[in-house]
């Protein structure tokens, strides 16, 4: 088994075996969850592992497709679990990247219906755009109620985040903006399953809510979350880097490790989240070559580990 693993990829153990990685690469991506930290506690080792990269003098971005979070949210929480020299240049949510691409890339000027929590308001307001309230919005059981939803008239925009209050009117909302083919698309992300506290695994609310979407209006969302381009794109629009020497860090084979591939850059697993060694070591065969890593390691640990 070892010898066929060193045929796709290197198992990092020490700090000797990141060598040929730290030499060949000048900017380090990272997921969050489940990378360096699980819920509200660092994960071992993440800590001294991003120091000792910004003192090497490495370029480091953390890429996260949480998107109920603004990007000052995020930055506080790397303060608060002991991270140092971290600011919002280095920090980089779906929610961020989606507003940008709204603001941006289709240069948007109407309202968004934003199915989503209170991070991704902020992001959308900060930037100057405008979009619905957010919270419950649920059917009452009356009679009429859903053939006489009111819409508003300057929506030119849906997207679609993960939502604590997602609902049948919401959906039903979202339907007929959508039905209107020049009204944008948009889903901040579609992980299908995410981590949480304790290393439990739960649906992906996002990726869960654009298929029922998807499935009802007959159309495909615009993904700006990993594994899709328009994230990295958003980060090189305003820090520009080399991806042949750069490398994405992340803990799940579907959305980090095929960003990673699409995009052009070096990957490497970390065994610490969503993707169990276990599981990762028996099936690693039977992966097609989009999720197979460069580089895998049970943890940031392995860095700073003589």
């Amino acid at each position: 088994l070892k010898q066929k693993l060193q045929l796709y990829m290197s198992e990092l153990k020490s700090c000797s075996d990141w060598q040929e990685l730290l030499h060949s690469t000048d900017t380090f991506l990272f997921d969050c969850d489940g990378v360096v930290w699980h819920s509200m506690n660092p994960l071992p080792g993440a800590v001294a592992a991003v120091t000792h990269l910004q003192q090497l003098g490495k370029q480091v971005f953390f890429v996260t497709n949480k998107n109920t979070k603004s990007r000052q949210d995020t930055l506080d929480k790397f303060t608060k679990l002991g991270f140092t020299n971290i600011t919002l240049e280095n920090v980089y949510t779906s929610s961020y990247a989606t507003t940008h691409y709204l603001k941006n890339v289709l240069k948007l000027t109407g309202k968004v219906y934003l199915m989503g929590e209170a991070g991704m308001k902020t992001e959308i307001e900060n930037a100057g755009l405008t979009c619905s309230e957010i919270g419950p919005d649920t059917v009452s059981g009356l009679p009429g109620e859903i053939e006489n939803i009111e819409l508003d008239s300057d929506i030119e925009a849906v997207v679609v985040a993960t939502d604590y209050s997602f609902s049948y009117k919401k959906l039903v909302k979202a339907f007929n903006y959508l039905k209107n083919p020049n009204c944008h698309y948009i889903g901040t992300s579609e992980d299908r399953i995410i981590p949480i506290g304790n290393g439990t695994i739960v649906p992906g609310a996002t990726g869960s809510f654009i298929q029922a979407i998807n499935y009802s209006t007959g159309r495909t969302a615009t993904v700006i979350g990993k594994p899709h381009l328009p994230f990295i794109e958003c980060i090189e629009s305003e820090f520009p880097f080399d991806r042949s020497r750069a490398v994405m860090i992340g803990d799940n084979l579907n959305s980090d490790i095929v960003f990673a591939k699409r995009a052009g850059l070096k990957s490497l697993l970390v065994l610490s989240g969503v993707t169990k060694r276990d599981e990762f070591l028996d099936g690693f065969e039977e992966l097609s070559a989009d999720l197979k890593p460069d580089y895998f390691s049970n943890s940031l640990a392995s860095l700073t580990t003589p």
